[in-house]
């Protein structure tokens, strides 16, 4: 319950942050958000014995023209598909993620390897937060994807290309990724968003915010579990799960 509170928090605390920043440079933005609800955060878990430890992994993604911004905290992931090929743009705080970035294990091992939950960020788990910062140019025909592990430890990436190839809307393809995660076990909840960033529906710049459930503290938190929400569509910007400023085709699938 704390991790959950700690999500739901995170998110809000940085949608208020980020609304009153009347700054221009995407990146101070979005660490300024980041970086209050690290402290908000971890205040309120070091003051109350029942939230000790409590944190959440945090994908932020804003869109500007055919410039991706994205910053993550944590082991929940943000994707680029193009081209029939998904390139995975953020980088895991895990201990297995940085066991493959050393090449200590393959890649495919650490789906399955026992300490793959072990992440070593997390919103408010410490007193100051880094956070990693990304820069993606997006081509036409290109879809993002923002998820939790709750997809990707379950659901090969070979397999998530596939359902991305396929034909219908992107509510569609949400759908059949969380059907599969399901299938193969769904040990986790599952949140996927998925964002078609040149459909004729997208009318105005975008900021996306994920976050996902952390319980432990310290280094090796323990993110098994992934907080999924649903997402609740407004004219400026959403909470619980996502903030966006009407970015299109956005689906969030809860099941």
């Amino acid at each position: 319950k704390a991790g959950e509170y700690a999500s739901s928090q995170a998110i809000a605390l940085a949608k208020r942050e980020i609304a009153s920043d009347t700054g221009s440079e995407p990146v101070q933005i979005i660490n300024q958000g980041i970086t209050a609800a690290n402290k908000s955060i971890y205040e309120e878990a070091t003051q109350d014995e029942d939230k000790y430890g409590m944190g959440t992994t945090m994908v932020v993604a804003t869109l500007l023209e055919d410039h991706l911004c994205v910053a993550n905290v944590g082991d929940s992931r943000l994707y680029v598909y193009r081209d029939g090929q998904l390139s995975q743009i953020t980088q895991d705080h895990s201990v297995v993620g940085e066991m493959v970035r050393k090449g200590e294990m393959p890649k495919e091992e650490a789906r399955s390897h026992p300490k793959r939950n072990l992440i070593t960020r997390a919103v408010g788990a410490e007193a100051e937060v880094r956070v990693d910062f990304f820069d993606e140019t997006l081509q036409a025909g290109d879809l993002v994807l923002m998820c939790t592990d709750g997809l990707t430890s379950m659901v090969e990436e070979s397999e998530i290309e596939e359902v991305l190839a396929g034909s219908g809307q992107v509510a569609d393809k949400v759908a059949k990724l969380v059907d599969l995660a399901n299938d193969h076990g769904g040990k986790d909840n599952i949140t996927v968003i998925v964002i078609e960033p040149f459909s004729d529906e997208v009318e105005f710049v975008g900021l996306a915010v994920l976050g996902g459930v952390v319980h432990g503290h310290g280094a090796g938190l323990d993110g098994d579990a992934a907080l999924t929400f649903d997402v609740h569509v407004v004219e400026d910007l959403v909470l619980h799960g996502a903030l966006v400023h009407a970015l299109g085709q956005l689906q969030n699938a809860v099941r």
